[in-house]
């Protein structure tokens, strides 16, 4: 197995990411959501990258984060 960091290129820090085990996205067997270097959230093995994203989206909310102004029309629609 290989771990996969997908960074979410459209901001400049690296806040909040994805985490993958497996060689592609569509291999994955494990995604994982990373807040500050640190994964906060490890999602079952039956769940796939739209549960991770969903998560990633209400990590938004949970921590009252404001979307980076460069990343803020992406995830509004993301949102919406």
């Amino acid at each position: 197995r290989n771990t996969v960091v997908a960074k979410i290129g459209m901001f400049d820090f690296e806040v909040y990411m994805f985490c993958l085990i497996g060689t592609t996205y569509l291999e994955a067997t494990k995604w994982m959501v990373s807040i500050e270097g640190k994964v906060a959230y490890i999602l079952d093995e039956d769940l796939g990258f739209t549960d991770a994203l969903s998560v990633l989206m209400t990590s938004f909310y949970a921590f009252n984060v404001e979307y980076q102004e460069s990343a803020c029309a992406t995830l509004e629609f993301i949102q919406r």
